[in-house]
């Protein structure tokens, strides 16, 4: 977890635990969802913001809600991705992530070609009998 703060040079009391209520409610089915591609599912804590689902260790849920009520927080957790129906739009920062489930996405490997083709956005054969996700 990273954090940049500022200190008061006075005290301005005691900060007090509380119970967020800024995080959107989320539904079981959509958690259901963004937990078969999160590896260690327990280990972690889910909420949206906006439409985007987000994780964090649960370690860090009771910073997370401090920091919330007292500050403006640009950006927290792995971004997963987004619902759309009953599917799963994985975010890029998933795939950058340790803790994506490898189970549940399809993974290939690419030559030194491929890998250039891919990177100039040519086409790519890809044989595949998998659907995409979960």
């Amino acid at each position: 977890m990273f954090a940049s703060v500022l200190k008061k040079k006075e005290s301005s009391g005691t900060l007090l635990s509380f119970k967020n209520n800024r995080n959107q409610k989320v539904d079981n089915t959509g958690l259901e969802v963004v937990k078969a591609y999160i590896d260690n599912p327990a280990s972690y804590y889910f909420f949206k913001v906006n439409d985007d689902w987000l994780a964090i260790n649960n370690q860090h849920r009771e910073s997370l809600n401090l920091l919330q009520h007292h500050l403006y927080i640009k950006k927290s957790g792995v971004r997963i991705g987004k619902l759309a129906g009953r599917d799963l739009i994985p975010d890029h920062e998933l795939a950058l992530s340790t803790i994506v489930n490898k189970d549940a996405v399809l993974q290939t490997e690419l030559s030194y070609d491929d890998a250039i083709l891919y990177l100039r956005r040519e086409n790519l054969n890809i044989d595949t009998d998998k659907k995409a996700g979960v």
